[in-house]
């Protein structure tokens, strides 16, 4: 498929209700190598409006002729989605904020390598077809062959790739809005992450629509304002990578409630009381609260009066894990990033978005900084 008949399909990486991802071989990979290194080298030329391609570095492309090809659904309203993620990518791989430019977003350029690259994008059979560099597999496929958690020197390690991407997506006024394990990919040599599957993403001047819906992001991902109809922010996503390194450590999910109801309920049982800033500015709290702000539980019917009831320092880590742990050489160590990620995760799942912590902030935590030895 592809132009030439370029990119020979492989396996089938994925597929869902809007679209299919397969692995496909780059026919031409040897001389679009030399093409990208030739320009590289060489000053940037100008994109024109009519390219259906990005040009690249070869320092972020994958050395072998592997590539991801994202085959959208041949209809309006998802060739219109794809062409909006498709745009997306540009701008992340451009390093541009629509028409402004920024000392700030400059900086956070070194962290672009944590997002997936666009290759190039064409059409296949009336199917827009994205080809981006092609990773080894999810985070997800990871933690299968790890149920119980990763150990906790990768789970830094990932947590603070994840965030850097985080901080440079942000940093070009983009939301992801649909960040999970499945969208993190990680090299063969386990090494680098990247995160990607834009479709859901967002700009500013979309963002007052989340307030419209409650279902936005998978729901074991899905931040309360999302939920309660609070004003939206970067702190969604923020709140799905809280959810992420959660996962990564212990091999299940924080919040696993059958529906919002159920979310919100074990939000506070981990979090405490929603702030009453929070519920009487949010569009749905009448749905989930009385009027004199106590939650009610839709299963029973009941007001719950018991909050921040969950331990996160003991999910972490039990109290027979730490007493273990204390017998070995590196095992104070470990305990010892275990309370940093618990200090971690309270600040990243704060109810008030605007108290949380951005992406940035999170990496000046502790437990992304080296161990001094």
């Amino acid at each position: 498929m592809g132009p030439g008949r370029r990119y020979c399909t492989q396996s089938v990486l994925g597929s869902g209700v809007f679209s299919c991802v397969v692995r496909a071989l780059d026919t031409h990979f040897h001389t679009s190598v030399a093409a990208s290194s030739s320009k590289s080298s060489s000053s940037a030329a100008t994109s024109t409006s009519t390219s259906t391609s990005t040009s690249t570095s070869t320092a972020h492309v994958s050395q072998d002729n592997s590539v991801a090809v994202k085959l959208i659904r041949a209809n309006d309203r998802m060739k219109m989605s794809g062409e909006k993620e498709l745009r997306v990518l540009r701008q992340l791989s451009s390093g541009k904020r629509g028409n402004e430019t920024t000392n700030h977003s400059s900086n956070l350029s070194k962290y672009s390598k944590y997002c997936i690259t666009l290759l190039t994008s064409f059409s296949h059979q009336h199917h827009l077809a994205i080809v981006t560099e092609c990773m080894h597999q999810s985070l997800r496929k990871l933690l299968k062959m790890h149920p119980s958690g990763i150990s906790m020197a990768a789970v830094r390690v990932y947590g603070k790739q994840l965030f850097c991407g985080l901080s440079y997506i942000h940093s070009k006024g983009i939301l992801h809005a649909d960040l999970k394990l499945d969208n993190i990919v990680i090299s063969t040599d386990k090494k680098r992450l990247k995160i990607c599957d834009f479709g859901s993403a967002m700009q500013p001047h979309e963002m007052g629509a989340i307030r419209e819906t409650t279902e936005l992001v998978s729901r074991f991902y899905r931040a309360p304002e999302i939920i309660l109809g609070d004003n939206p922010t970067y702190g969604i996503d923020v709140w799905s990578g809280a959810c992420c390194l959660y996962e990564l450590c212990t091999g299940a999910l924080p919040f696993t409630g059958d529906h919002n109801n159920g979310m919100l309920r074990q939000f506070m049982e981990i979090s405490g009381r929603f702030p009453k800033k929070v519920l009487t500015r949010s569009k749905y709290t009448s749905t989930h609260f009385n009027h004199v702000y106590d939650f009610v539980c839709h299963t029973d019917n009941t007001t719950i009066s018991s909050f921040g009831t969950r331990s996160l320092e003991t999910e972490l880590l039990s109290q027979k894990e730490r007493n273990a742990h204390r017998l070995t050489p590196n095992g104070q160590n470990i305990i010892a990033q275990t309370n940093k990620l618990t200090t971690l995760l309270v600040k990243l799942f704060h109810l008030q978005p605007e108290k949380r912590l951005s992406a940035m902030d999170a990496l000046r935590e502790s437990f992304f900084k080296k161990n001094k030895q």
